[in-house]
């Protein structure tokens, strides 16, 4: 069993593509209007060397890889799924795979609630077959790119869980109890804190996604918890999904489509602050 989608140079809005050195903000990636500054084209070492943009033209193929294919016999695709039928996608034209969330989760949200941004779930393999897809893709003219879920983690991650245990962690957006109303409610996308840290925390999308701090844009006198982009835990957020993404890159592979970037700052008009991110 195979699934996918294919499309040409044309991306959510809510997304944002990231190479090595190059951005695009999702909401001026739509089909037509794909730029950015200078891109990355595959060279003869292959590795993406500096040329002319290439996103606006891509056959872009988009990969979730626990129904492409399986391999193995368990009913879950699995990355050796994917080397196997990288000769189908060749030959319908494509040259880039956005490939779905591989990374070890708990799946409340088919992958997109990650437990640890640099490994890969055993149901999909291990390094060394991302490794061998990256290198074969490439082979044949094709780039993979990652799904970059930078905006929230699993709450089973390392992070969150020590987030948990410690009021002075600002890995996540916290509210302390004295920040919340008097009445006991919570604010939209509030969820109450599972313990021991007192207050509650936000949420991105699903109550077991809390939200990652990249800060806000604008304060706000009547939500306090707010901090600013250049705070402690926005700065150390950003350096660790730099870390996360060299990761991947000395991997081989050419870049990553950050979902839901439009969430990453909070309360950013036009993305401005989003933006700078990359």
């Amino acid at each position: 069993m195979s699934r996918g989608s294919l499309t040409r140079g044309s991306l959510s809005r809510r997304s944002l593509l990231i190479g090595a050195g190059t951005a695009l903000a999702g909401a001026a990636a739509a089909a037509g209007t794909a730029s950015a500054s200078p891109g990355h084209t595959i060279g003869g070492a292959g590795r993406d060397t500096p040329g002319s943009s290439w996103l606006g033209n891509a056959i872009l193929y988009e990969l979730y890889p626990q129904s492409f294919a399986d391999t193995s016999g368990d009913g879950i695709g699995d990355l050796a799924g994917v080397l196997d039928r990288l000769d189908h996608l060749h030959w319908l034209g494509v040259d880039t795979v956005w490939m779905n969330p591989i990374f070890p989760s708990p799946f409340t949200d088919a992958g997109y609630d990650i437990a640890d941004y640099t490994g890969v779930h055993p149901r999909y393999g291990t390094e060394d077959d991302v490794v061998a897809v990256v290198e074969a893709a490439r082979r044949r003219g094709i780039r993979i790119l990652f799904d970059l879920v930078a905006g929230h983690s699993s709450d089973q991650h390392p992070w969150f869980l020590r987030s948990l245990g410690d009021e002075t962690d600002h890995r996540y957006i916290w509210a302390s109890p004295d920040q919340l109303p008097e009445d006991g409610s919570l604010p939209e996308s509030f969820v109450a804190s599972p313990g021991p840290r007192p207050g509650a925390f936000y949420m991105n999308y699903y109550e077991t996604q809390p939200a990652i701090n990249y800060g806000y844009a604008r304060s706000n006198p009547d939500e306090p918890w707010r901090q600013p982009v250049d705070a402690e835990g926005p700065r150390r957020n950003r350096a660790a999904m730099r870390q996360i993404m060299a990761h991947w890159l000395e991997m081989g592979i050419s870049g990553f489509r950050c979902d839901m970037a439009a969430t990453l700052v909070k309360d950013d008009p036009g993305w401005v602050e989003t933006g700078k991110l990359a």
